[in-house]
């Protein structure tokens, strides 16, 4: 048999390696199984494939850790900052915050958007205020016209009665009760003022309707030092003379009540003349009301909920022969305070 020369040489599944030793006459034969190569190979690869595979992976969460920075993170907090301004806008405030430039840029637009809806805000506000103090004086001016009419025409019956001094009379408590209603155009005065303002109708009214009723004035000391809107008692008492007592054969009697409940003032007008059913006492607040009287009694009552709210103004109770009581519920006011229409 020759022998084989230097170098490798296949066979099946194995590979010999023959190498000479020099002049020595030896030879190193290496023998390697072609399966123990591959599968060395193979094992290095997958182990290669794993580490690149956490490479990988490592790589994409740094990636997706630094994109939530820059992107998801800066958006959630402004998703969060448009939810906190929807819900309570008068009192929010906005830090624009980071992230890239399109979200710094949309951040930056959402901060001067909620600073113009703030301002838009603040001026539909005081529009509102500006037209409840037009709402206040238009219905100022319809009852004040009403009221001059109804005391001008008795003023006009007693003189075609022949009773001139009593007219004399009627007219210096009307000058009275003018001074008072004028206020210098203040819209709140003293209760003490609305009081006195009061009493001189009555006497005006005691006047034309001679014996025809008394009244009593009963009023907590307390209640003085706060204020009311004006011309408040006089379309409710016009409404107990002329709706009430009006049609009485006999004598009737008015009591004016102020006293204190809570932090609320109670003014209470109430008659013993000849009363109303439940119907024709919702009539008087409804919108539609036409009727004169009708129009004084809800103009007081829209000028307290205009300036204090809803929750204030009129309760009427009435029952037929026996009588009309009107309660006036109204916070109460001190001088210092902002009368701003609310």
């Amino acid at each position: 048999m020759v022998p084989l020369e230097d170098g490798a040489y296949a066979d099946n599944t194995v590979i010999h390696c023959l190498t000479s030793v020099g002049d020595s006459g030896w030879r190193v034969v290496g023998v390697s199984y072609v399966d123990e190569l591959v599968n060395r190979s193979v094992r290095e690869m997958i182990r290669l494939s794993a580490w690149l595979a956490c490479l990988i992976l490592a790589a994409a969460l740094l990636t997706s850790w630094i994109l939530s920075q820059l992107l998801d993170r800066p958006l959630r907090e402004l998703a969060s900052a448009m939810g906190k301004f929807e819900t309570d806008a008068d009192h929010f405030t906005y830090c624009p915050g980071g992230g890239t430039r399109e979200v710094q840029d949309l951040s930056d637009s959402f901060g001067h958007m909620v600073l113009r809806i703030q301002q838009l805000m603040s001026t539909v506000r005081q529009e509102e205020v500006n037209l409840r103090k037009t709402e206040l004086k238009a219905l100022q001016a319809q009852i004040n016209p009403h009221f001059l009419y109804n005391t001008l025409d008795s003023i006009a019956w007693m003189c075609e009665q022949g009773r001139g001094g009593d007219a004399v009379k009627m007219i210096h408590a009307l000058a009275r009760l003018f001074r008072i209603s004028i206020s210098k155009g203040h819209e709140l005065i003293p209760i003490g003022k609305e009081l006195e303002h009061a009493e001189n109708y009555l006497e005006i009214q005691k006047y034309r309707y001679k014996n025809q009723f008394t009244y009593t004035i009963d009023v907590d000391p307390g209640c003085l030092g706060y204020y009311c809107n004006k011309i408040t008692l006089q379309p409710i008492i016009e409404n107990a003379i002329m709706h009430g007592l009006d049609l009485l054969v006999d004598e009737g009697h008015i009591i004016v009540r102020v006293c204190q409940d809570g932090e609320d003032i109670v003014f209470t007008v109430q008659d013993d003349g000849v009363g109303m059913s439940a119907e024709q006492a919702a009539a008087i607040l409804n919108e539609d009301a036409q009727d004169r009287i009708g129009i004084g009694i809800k103009n007081v009552n829209d000028r307290i909920q205009i300036y204090f709210g809803r929750q204030y103004g009129l309760r009427i109770t009435s029952e037929l022969d026996v009588g009309t009581s009107v309660e006036l519920r109204m916070p109460k006011v001190r001088e210092a305070e902002d009368h701003e229409a609310k």
